[in-house]
């Protein structure tokens, strides 16, 4: 769980695994993600969409816009929302390996939740 600047509570999309926390560089956001916006729908499943983030600092795919990394932060902005990032384990990959999470939250207080696929 980290602490977002406006004092509220995020927290990983994965389960915790002692994965060790490295420095991480702008270059490594460069890829495809995948990434949800918890919104709630009665008996609705949510599902994540396929996002790239591009070296130019575009968004494309299954959301667009804008991202950038402030790593005195240790967080990424997805059109403006500040998601906080750390090293995890993607249980879903196979072989399963080391990934980078993010975990924010909408203006109006939704959770967004991210990891980086390839």
């Amino acid at each position: 769980m980290q602490w977002n600047s406006d004092g509220w509570p995020v927290v990983s999309p994965e389960r915790y695994a002692a994965v060790p926390q490295t420095d991480i560089a702008n270059a490594n956001f460069v890829g495809n993600w995948q990434i949800i916006t918890m919104s709630y729908q009665y008996k609705q499943q949510q599902h994540s969409v396929n996002v790239t983030l591009a070296s130019d600092g575009a968004i494309v795919g299954g959301m667009t816009g804008t991202w950038h990394y402030d790593s005195s932060k240790r967080a990424v902005y997805l059109n403006n929302i500040e998601c906080k990032i750390s090293n995890g384990w993607d249980w879903e990959a196979s072989p399963r390996h080391r990934t980078i999470t993010l975990s924010g939250l909408t203006g109006d207080g939704k959770p967004v939740w991210g990891k980086k696929v390839n």
